[in-house]
């Protein structure tokens, strides 16, 4: 193989690739999940090895973040003389470079661990300028890994006069929604606890929630209504990129009913690769061309749903983008009988690595273009402003802990989590009580501005390691959590924490102290995916190119564990959940309820209906009280603000009959914060 001087770690000295260091072993795992569902996107593979079969034969090209190496092998299958893959991450260079060896191509491929732009024509490119540069530099929002600077360098330092690019163009488009749903994941004045609002005018201008979401936007089709045909937004040629200077804006106009309400709108791209080779991640909706107004879970049957899903690309490494106004537009209504249409302007805001989108009402109004387009990361995902804004939850919270605690002499409170709910709940309960909560550093400004509009003695600590016995009351009469921990990344993780959290202050609790929630349940059922198992198939070849390679590298033995919002992916129960370990909180107060200690259990799944068994669904319940729990798992594939956790099986796949027994292995290791699922039998 060819490679630069400085490339031999990467590209030409691979003595093995099973032995990867360990920072490397997360990368990889994100590997096995993003490149493993592009390589195993058909549709993907064919159109780009179509464009290379037109394209490359007779030309020096330069594959511009190779990754594993498939379009670079490719574009050297269709009769490319020479080809320059560049690609920066060390450890997906070395398996492109086992790969192009597997493939017996690593004298035409010539494998620089470098970024595109460090690239030099003498020392890299042997003198020789590329005429076909090709490149798959996108993500869900187009711009966000970089594809315009890394073009407009590669042609103007390494490309022929005469050079071409793959992909070419790309358009952005844009459909207005309206959405009660997506709404509740960036309303923060709507936030309350029993009528009283959590966040305040300055709170909420601090939290600046996100307003920019990448979802499988097709699996909320019964929570949004289509207001206004697909529009296109902009359309950039890829082949002739100008200079950057800041922000470019495009004003367009989309007609919408009169007394509308428009929330957002859904965002996706087409990429032409070549002439009529056309990539895209428009929802499924749009390929099935139904009509689109007023669009309700009523007017669309679930039948009707399954079908323009099964006629869809699916794909898990893009997907449409929604964008949610900061502030919803309200249209006027026509008092007239005839329907009546009003212009939405429409502003499409990008400089060359983000897309951000505005909208008014006048082609006037101001401002339709912000000051800027990079958002800052947000101090609350959207989960869990949406949590926040389920009235019908909080109440539930403030109720169950009104009914623990009724009848109680409640003179100090001691609380963990982020914007604890019942924390807050405490705070209007018990206002004279002495509150203490440990709270993110960055959170805690909004429990103190609560505290302080609630009348509530609330102290915050921040650093419950330096916490001292003079930030809580000698006794304390109320534990309080949700428990929700705004850095913990698995479901499981906020339950084991609180309860440890209760287990090493036990020595501040009175004798009769109430603890709220008083436990939590470990729940699993078997299921089958339509396509998220997916994700765990050795790819095998891609369009002919043996990918053995990186299967081998990638490939981490036993069951996989994937942290998803299932909601997001089809799929179905193959039997009823059961509880299998439980995070004893009140046990906690006492000991450590077992939670310092690894515990499993063996349960024995009845299957309701027949199919395949493609993982191990594992989710939390949150007893309130012995009878009340709330579960994060909704069961029917409805929206829910919570994650679970998928095992996904490999060998261990199977059909199963309805009435057939399943055994599931659960272990939980409360020191580690882990939890693990397998069928045994």
């Amino acid at each position: 193989m060819q490679h630069s001087d400085d490339a031999d770690d990467a590209a030409g000295n691979v003595p093995c690739l099973d032995v990867v260091e360990e920072e490397e072993e997360d990368v990889l795992l994100s590997a096995w999940t993003a490149d493993t569902s592009m390589l195993a996107d058909h549709d993907r593979n064919d159109k780009y090895a179509e464009a290379l079969r037109r394209l490359a034969p007779g030309q020096r090209v330069l594959d511009i973040g190779t990754g594993t190496g498939l379009l670079a092998m490719l574009a050297a299958r269709h009769g490319a003389t020479t080809v320059t893959a560049c690609e920066v991450y060390r450890p997906m260079a070395r398996i492109a470079a086992e790969t192009i060896r597997t493939n017996n191509l690593e004298a035409t491929i010539a494998l620089v661990p470098k970024e595109s732009t460090e690239l030099s024509l003498e020392k890299d490119l042997n003198q020789q300028r590329v005429g076909l540069i090709v490149s798959e530099i996108v993500d869900s929002e187009l711009l966000g890994e970089g594809i315009l600077p890394s073009i407009r360098d590669a042609v103007a330092r390494l490309g022929l006069d005469t050079c071409t690019c793959i992909p070419c163009a790309a358009n952005i488009h844009f459909q207005l929604i309206q959405s009660d749903l997506l709404r509740s994941w960036v309303d923060l004045d709507s936030c309350s606890v029993d009528g009283l609002p959590i966040f305040d005018e300055e709170m909420i201008s601090r939290v600046d929630a996100s307003t920019k979401h990448e979802v499988h936007v097709d699996r909320l089709l019964s929570s949004l209504t289509r207001l206004s045909d697909p529009t296109t937004a902009c359309t950039l040629d890829l082949t002739s990129i100008p200079p950057e200077d800041g922000v470019h804006t495009e004003i367009t106009t989309a007609a919408v009913a009169s007394g509308s309400r428009v929330d957002g709108l859904v965002m996706w791209w087409t990429m032409t690769l070549a002439d009529d080779i056309v990539i895209d991640t428009q929802p499924s909706w749009l390929q099935r061309a139904q009509p689109h107004h007023q669009h309700t879970q009523h007017q669309q049957p679930q039948q009707q749903q399954q079908q323009q899903q099964q006629s869809h690309v699916w794909r898990e490494h893009w997907l449409p983008m929604v964008y949610v106004l900061r502030q919803p537009l309200q249209t006027a209504q026509n008092e007239d009988a005839e329907p009546k249409t009003v212009p939405v302007y429409v502003g499409l805001h990008h400089d060359d690595f983000a897309v951000d989108f505005s909208a008014a009402l006048a082609a006037t109004a101001p401002p339709l273009r912000p000051t800027h387009v990079h958002v800052c990361s947000p101090l609350l995902p959207r989960d869990r402003i949406a949590l926040l804004n389920d009235t019908r939850r909080t109440q539930h919270y403030h109720d169950a802990l009104a009914a623990s605690t009724h009848g109680r002499d409640i003179r100090s409170i001691l609380g963990f989590g982020s914007v604890n709910v019942a924390a807050i709940s405490a705070c209007q309960l018990f206002p004279r009580a002495h509150t203490t909560v440990v709270e993110h550093r960055r959170l805690a400004p909004i429990m103190e501005a609560f505290a302080t509009r609630a009348s509530a003695r609330l102290s915050v600590v921040v650093d419950e390691d330096s916490m001292g016995e003079r930030d809580t009351a000698d006794v304390v009469d109320l534990v309080v959590g949700e428990p929700y921990f705004l850095d913990t990344t698995e479901p499981w993780q906020a339950a084991i924490r609180f309860a440890r959290a209760i287990a090493r202050h036990r020595h501040r609790l009175s004798a009769t102290a109430v603890v709220f929630p008083h436990h939590a349940v470990v729940c699993c059922a078997l299921v089958e995916c339509t396509h998220l198992h997916t994700i765990r198939d050795p790819v095998k070849q891609a369009c002919g190119v043996d990918m053995s390679a990186f299967d081998a590298a990638v490939r981490v033995p036993g069951t996989f564990a994937s942290v998803q919002s299932m909601w997001e992916y089809e799929h179905r129960l193959l039997c009823r959940p059961a509880e299998v370990l439980t995070i004893d909180f009140a046990a906690a107060s006492a000991g450590d309820g077992g939670i310092a200690a690894a515990q499993s259990e063996d349960v024995v799944l009845t299957m309701t209906t027949t199919g395949t068994c493609h993982a191990v669904l594992v989710f939390m319940r949150t007893y309130l009280s012995d009878q009340e729990f709330e579960d994060e798992y909704s069961g029917d594939g409805a929206y829910t603000p919570f994650k679970q956790g998928v095992f996904l099986l490999d060998d261990k796949r199977r059909s199963v009959n309805c009435g057939e027994s399943v055994t599931v292995h659960v272990s939980l290791d409360g020191a580690a914060g882990t939890v693990s699922a397998d069928v045994v039998s």
